[in-house]
Order: structure tokens, then sequence, then C-alpha cells
């Protein structure tokens, strides 16, 4: 598993698993509340870094920020936040059932060697 899919799928389960324990628990934080500082309904490319450390590198962060904001206005809402969550979400269990993520190619099958008979 490469360092994109290990991320992808690390990002998919943070999103959505305390999504599911915030409904139970109302004092557990989404990841876009936490991570969103200033608290102006938004993810900042900074704050969206700062949330990404320890996880990934600065750059892939900066990267996957750059692909979350769709409307390319250098903010993520939770909309786009979520929609990434849910890509990654799916991206991941694909890879998990033996499929490829997103962008990755498959190698392809070498033929047989049939010189040996």
């Amino acid at each position: 598993m490469n360092l994109c899919s290990l991320f992808l799928a690390a990002s998919a389960l943070a999103a959505i698993a305390p999504l599911s324990l915030q409904a139970q628990d109302p004092k557990v934080k989404a990841p876009f509340v936490e991570a969103d500082k200033n608290g102006d309904g938004k993810l900042s490319e900074t704050e969206f870094v700062a949330m990404s450390q320890g996880k990934v590198a600065m750059d892939a962060a900066k990267k996957r920020f750059a692909e979350l904001d769709k409307d390319r206005n250098k903010f993520l809402t939770r909309e786009e936040f979520l929609a990434g969550a849910k890509a990654q979400g799916a991206a991941a269990a694909g890879n998990a059932a033996g499929g490829t993520a997103a962008g990755e190619k498959k190698e392809k099958a070498k033929p047989k060697d049939d010189s040996r008979r």
C-alpha cells in the first residue's frame, strides 16, 4: 500500500468514525470542526495542513487541499471536506477489496514463459 492510499484510508476513517460517535456524545468534535481553529465554518490551507501534520508530508497535504478545493476559493467548506472523505472511503474500500485507488494503474499480467518446455 503506498503512502497516498494509506493517507486516503486514514483520512476516511478519521472523518467518518467521529461522526458516528458525535451522535452518541455531543462532546466529541467532528474532524472538520476540530480543524477549524478560528471557527469560521471553513478550512484554510493552513488549518488543513495543521490537521494533517504527523500523518502525511506537508507537500502531500497541500496537494490534497488543492484537490478538495473544487471552487478554488482557497478554503474548504464542510461539503468539500466531506465529499473528499467519502471519495477517500470509497477508494479505500475498493483498495481493500483488491481494487486500486483512483489514479493507480493495475499491473499487467506477465505472459507465461513457454520457452522452458
